[in-house]
């Protein structure tokens, strides 16, 4: 017969195993109707807010809801605020992994998003940028960091091969540090690739984000000889339409080009005519009837703003989320790192196709490039470039 003691032990035994089979389950919750959960390390606040996509992706999660959800099971978004600050990301991240999440999305640029990723190592866990282009996210953090948009140098990449089939031979870069690696490697990338195809960088010069002021720059420029034909700056607004509205003050005609950076109303708003024929590589273009167009009405219906193209990312985010959790057939934060890897020709709302196997975190899809005529965005082409050089930061 059993002593009480022994009793006591078997049932200790039975209550450890217990305990690390749970907790080996980790947020797979297999079986369950439980909603898997999303994190999201945003930018909802400061300079970077415009570049992210909180209500693109709660839409996309709305609409995947309807349509009965993932295995069965519900999404639920979890979204914490990193205001734009890199300080902020390591903390929201421990944040988002205390509510059991299933992968993180990432914030819109690699300084911000990094502190996320590195957090999120820890727990095997993945994080998604939804809409930062720099590829150095990638390259520092090998083993969980995914981009949903293409690499910097492949946007800068298709910009200077669209300025250089316009006949532009000679360009000028405009370098700044104080945007993360944005500012560097699209410079670095649009003169790499107009000096591959035959074109010649006359100049460069650095310029400081927030400043506002462009006027030694702009006189650079001016005594440049020869005044290039195309100037390149890759920033954000207002700065881009303020560097505009400057250099066609000074009498500068340079075409102007960018990348995704140029793609928000207020480049318009703030640049006025002085953007006007202004040329940049981007993410994707709302075609009548096409299904970014769709995305976009039907998000605004059900009452999410739609701002830019970036809210559009918010969905193809979402696309690829729901790829990889079925195609890990599980929630389980390590079992749906690993099924990401490997996803290949995920269709999205802004990019038909987008794929991830043998890619190192950034995914290969089509680059459009837009042009501003009289006073609106307009499709110009969609584009693969030719030659995509090297990242240099």
């Amino acid at each position: 017969m059993k002593t009480r003691r022994h009793r006591f032990q078997t049932l200790m035994v039975f209550t450890i195993v217990l305990s690390v089979v749970v907790a080996a389950c980790g947020n797979d919750d297999e079986g369950s109707d439980e909603p898997i959960k999303i994190g999201y390390a945003a930018a909802v606040t400061g300079e970077l807010a415009p570049y992210d996509s909180p209500d693109g992706v709660q839409c996309a999660i709305d609409r995947v809801n309807e349509d009965g959800g993932v295995l069965g099971r519900q999404l639920e978004l979890i979204v914490r605020d990193v205001a734009s600050d890199p300080v902020q990301g390591g903390t929201v991240a421990e944040e988002l992994l205390d509510e059991g999440v299933t992968i993180i999305l990432g914030p819109p640029t690699d300084d911000t998003a990094l502190p996320v990723a590195q957090v999120a190592a820890e727990e095997d866990t993945a994080v998604l940028t939804v809409t930062a282009t720099q590829p150095n996210f990638a390259i520092s953090a090998p083993g969980n960091g995914f981009m949903t948009a293409y690499g910097d140098n492949s946007s800068a990449a298709a910009a200077a091969e669209h300025a250089y089939d316009q006949g532009y031979r000679s360009a000028w870069l405009m370098v700044t540090r104080d945007i993360g690696s944005y500012g560097i490697v699209t410079a670095n990338a649009f003169g790499d690739t107009f000096a591959e195809l035959g074109g010649e960088v006359v100049g460069e010069s650095n310029w400081e984000y927030g400043v506002g002021d462009f006027s030694s720059q702009i006189t650079e420029i001016a005594a440049s000889d020869p005044v290039p034909d195309v100037v390149f700056l890759g920033g954000p607004v207002p700065d881009n339409a303020t560097f505009a509205r400057q250099m066609r003050d000074a009498g500068v005609e340079a075409a102007y080009y960018g990348t995704d950076g140029f793609d928000d109303p207020a480049f318009i708003e703030v640049g006025e005519e002085a953007v006007e024929g202004a040329s940049f590589a981007t993410l994707g273009f709302p075609e009548p009837g096409g299904d970014l167009e769709e995305f976009f009405d039907d998000c605004q219906e059900r009452g999410y703003d739609v701002r830019n193209i970036f809210t559009g990312m918010g969905g193809d985010a979402v696309a690829v989320v729901v790829a990889a959790i079925e195609g890990a057939d599980s929630a389980d934060s390590a079992e749906v790192l690993d099924a990401l890897k490997g996803l290949e020709e995920v269709e999205g709302v802004v990019s038909s196709s987008i794929t991830y196997k043998d890619q190192g975190g950034v995914p290969l899809r089509n680059i459009a490039v837009v042009q501003v005529v009289e006073g609106e965005f307009a499709l110009d082409e969609y584009v693969i470039p030719s030659y995509v050089p090297e990242p240099r930061s």
